[in-house]
């Protein structure tokens, strides 16, 4: 087993047998953590403007394009 599997594997379990109250106090305990890098949204916004997919033809490949901006935003783990 692959170890991206095991780890799904285990989270299903995790959530299976823990009761909700604990998973509830777990996650109230890490929320200092929300805080710490870019949101979602702000991640697929990022994606979206900088990385540009151009279809060629269904049948061949796509032709990735890399554009850079002159404004770059600091999100903490990585710098773009």
């Amino acid at each position: 087993m692959k170890p991206e599997q095991k780890f799904l594997e285990d989270l299903k379990e995790y959530f299976k047998t823990t009761p909700k109250e604990k998973i509830l106090e777990a996650w109230e305990e890490s929320k200092e953590f929300d805080k710490v890098g870019p949101t979602v949204d702000e991640f697929l916004s990022y994606i979206k403007e900088r990385y540009k997919i151009k279809h060629q033809d269904p049948y061949r490949s796509y032709n990735f394009k890399f554009e850079t901006k002159e404004t770059r935003k600091d999100f903490g783990f990585f710098y773009c």
